[in-house]
């Protein structure tokens, strides 16, 4: 049970609205990754420590086909909490409010009332219709698996850069991290050693 006991901060903080934070960073306190869990629809968080949820959240990110590595943290304050949303090279792909909602958009059941047509003429123009339809479709088809092809390939490039840019934030963290560390380490030294340096 001691893996369970971790610190965290106790002075209300969160990591700063104005950058994004690794999803390891120690700022993702067991609150915040709590509100995540469940916006991720992690279940059986109770009792959990902060190191296994971490571990379930990168495991739902990773099963969603998402790298955990490049994925980065973006925490805003809001009215009644702190809002968190995800993002990777693709953009943001999950953005969890304080109170999530679970109301579903409402759907229409009423079935559309369908007129039939005896008509012939009318049958054959809709036949004519739907073959012009089809034909359009077909070549609109062609033109987008090319600009597929080109957007990944201009995705990879950017994906390629934003392996990098994670890099280059995780190592920014860490430094800020270990730099908070030490300035909150030297101001819990004894004032002994300063009284007695004046008193020689």
């Amino acid at each position: 049970m001691e893996d369970r006991v971790e610190a965290e901060p106790t002075d209300g903080r969160v990591a700063s609205t104005n950058r994004p934070v690794p999803l390891n960073s120690k700022r993702l306190t067991g609150i915040l990754l709590r509100q995540l869990a469940r916006g991720l629809e992690i279940e059986g968080t109770t009792g959990t420590s902060v190191s296994e949820l971490r571990q379930l959240v990168e495991g739902k990110i990773g099963d969603l086909g998402h790298e955990p590595r490049h994925t980065q943290v973006l925490l805003a304050e809001v009215e009644n909490g702190v809002q968190i949303c995800l993002r990777d090279a693709e953009g943001i792909f999950l953005t969890v409010d304080p109170l999530l909602e679970m109301t579903e958009p409402r759907r229409d059941t009423v079935p559309e009332e369908i007129d039939a047509r005896d008509d012939p003429t009318e049958v054959a123009e809709l036949k004519e219709a739907l073959l012009a339809a089809e034909e359009a479709r077909a070549a609109l088809e062609v033109e987008l698996n090319q600009l597929k092809q080109q957007l990944v390939q201009e995705r990879d490039k950017y994906k390629q850069l934003w392996g990098l840019n994670c890099l280059q934030v995780a190592e920014f963290d860490q430094t800020l991290a270990e730099k908070e560390e030490l300035e909150s380490l030297r101001q819990k030294l004894p004032r002994t050693r300063v009284n007695n340096q004046i008193s020689d």
